[in-house]
């Protein structure tokens, strides 16, 4: 998707820092995705500076006011479906956008187009002065009635509210004709975003969904961590369920096991006295009821088991995942500190090479001083004696210290 902002003259020093990533140091940035590991995998299309913005603005007419809009910003953010496709095909969709909106709003008034890859989505960040060409009337008398172009910052005329409901449109049919499974705005959200909101309400908007995520999250915490608390308690009964099943039968192996009084009737019936009979069925509703409930229980406590089992099973993928991006970020720094390191070798290399060239001429030169030390050492006894032929013709004293 694309969105603008309007700019005003005093900040654009903040905006160019941004957009070239200062080399400050000490600069905080307001956004905190900005991952500073991944800040020289950024590229310009178009470098820009406050002097390339000064020099359109010298170009072109416009009021002499402290908060005139000298500059607008389009993001365009690179669509998901380009987002594991390599570096030289989301390189061809930014260049693509860029023709786009140089085509839209002039390229001479661009100022800067750079692709930022160091925060969450790589987008590109475009910026251009808002001009308008009208039609003048010349003042003087020499050329009254005659008329001249004129080229004049205007954002209230170029950034329009029905500019604004066509842009995406425009930029959609101009990516389709390169990518056309590429949806520059996404279906489910055309509604949604037919109304331009900033970039504070999409990030305020994402922190609240990330908030309502995060508290649903800790709910099913809740509710799982309740769950693995039944499902204890669920088995301890299951166990003391077992147990009293156990004394049952030993209790009913034992009453089976005495002996009972038995009267033969007719047709070949037992006949018990009412406390025998009574206590008989009691013991068999007692051992039906356990049955039942110890089945009761083995079911619970088997689902809460599967729950639970289920729940570390999503933890366990959860902890992978992010062990697996763990993973990828250490194969980065390890690729990053490979390149560093491949620099710091060749610079070694280069260093070493140097430093051999420069024995190799210390050495030559040496060479050359001890010939130059001879040659003036025989020509200074090539003169001393020549002057001391000149004396001796001459009949001139010659002063010892001169001499020698």
């Amino acid at each position: 998707m694309a969105h603008i902002t309007k700019f005003k003259l005093p900040c654009m020093g903040q905006i160019f820092a941004h957009v070239n990533r200062d080399k400050n140091l000490t600069r905080k940035y307001g956004n905190a995705d900005i991952d500073p590991r991944k800040t020289h995998l950024n590229y310009d299309l178009q470098h820009g500076d406050i002097n390339v913005l000064q020099k359109r603005l010298e170009e072109v007419s416009h009021t002499k006011r402290h908060d005139l809009v000298a500059c607008c910003g389009v993001v365009v953010t690179l669509p998901g479906e380009l987002e594991n496709e390599p570096e030289h095909t989301q390189r061809a969709f930014f260049d693509w956008c860029k023709l786009f909106l140089d085509k839209k709003f002039g390229e001479k008034n661009c100022v800067y187009a750079t692709v930022h890859n160091d925060e969450s989505t790589p987008h590109l960040h475009y910026g251009f002065v808002p001009t308008v060409t009208k039609q003048r009337k010349f003042r003087s008398a020499e050329k009254k009635g005659q008329t001249y172009l004129q080229e004049r910052v205007c954002a209230k005329e170029v950034v329009t509210k029905a500019m604004l409901n066509t842009l995406h449109d425009e930029l959609q049919a101009h990516v389709a004709k390169m990518f056309p499974a590429v949806q520059v705005v996404a279906p489910k959200k055309a509604k949604r975003l037919k109304k331009n909101v900033s970039i504070s309400e999409l990030k305020a908007q994402t922190a609240e969904k990330l908030e309502k995520e995060l508290a649903n999250q800790q709910l099913l915490t809740a509710k799982a961590e309740n769950n693995a608390k039944e499902a204890v308690l669920a088995h301890s009964r299951a166990q003391e369920t077992e147990k009293a099943s156990v004394t049952l039968s030993e209790h009913l192996k034992r009453l089976s096991e005495s002996k009972i009084e038995r009267k033969k009737a007719h047709l070949g019936r037992v006949l018990l006295t009412e406390s025998e009979y009574t206590t008989l069925v009691d013991k068999a509703e007692s051992v039906a009821n356990l049955e039942k409930e110890r089945e009761y229980l083995k079911r619970t406590a088997l689902g809460q088991e599967t729950k639970r089992l289920e729940e570390e099973n999503r933890k366990l993928r959860l902890d992978s995942a992010q062990d697996m991006v763990d993973y990828a970020r250490v194969v980065e720094e390890r690729d990053e500190f490979r390149h560093k390191f491949a620099e710091k070798s060749s610079a070694v290399t280069q260093l070493t090479a140097d430093n051999e060239r420069l024995k190799k001429e210390n050495l030559d030169l040496l060479g050359q001083v001890e010939t130059l030390k001879k040659v003036v050492k025989s020509v200074w006894t090539h003169l001393s004696d020549y002057y001391r032929e000149i004396c001796e013709s001459l009949g001139i004293h010659q002063s010892r210290g001169y001499h020698r």
